[in-house]
């Protein structure tokens, strides 16, 4: 393969937009569910300061990382995304979001009610109207 390089570009371009992309933030209003093993990436977005939080640099980024991958026709779809993803980042950007990590909560264990199991069983209707 003539440009068989870019492959590899994309696998290691995949690979770092999920890495930086998998810690969900914090939501502007309400609570935000933080997704599996956020705990463990979201101290390394953090720490990557205004590169991780602030969204025209990401969009930029983004935005830049998909150019190679419209050089290859297996990549294109992949750019397509990364492109429609930067242009996200930059509308977000305009209306002032920026990534801001969820609050680390302890497991609530103990101290909770015990439910006790129904002593009537629900109502069903009868056979004739069933069917």
């Amino acid at each position: 393969f003539e440009r068989g390089f870019l492959g590899y570009y994309g696998l290691g371009a995949g690979a770092f937009v999920g890495l930086l992309e998998w810690p969900r933030g914090k939501r502007m209003k309400g609570r935000t569910m933080p997704r599996s093993y956020q705990e463990f990436l979201s101290p390394v977005v953090s720490k990557l300061g205004v590169f991780g939080s602030n969204y025209f640099i990401r969009s930029l980024m983004h935005l830049i990382l998909s150019v190679p991958s419209f050089f290859e026709l297996p990549l294109v779809i992949g750019g397509i995304v990364l492109a429609g993803t930067g242009v996200v980042y930059f509308y977000a950007a305009i209306r002032g979001e920026k990534w801001a990590p969820i609050p680390i909560r302890k497991n609530r264990t103990g101290g909770g009610k015990t439910h006790q199991a129904p002593s009537q069983p629900p109502p069903r209707l009868p056979d004739d109207v069933q069917r």
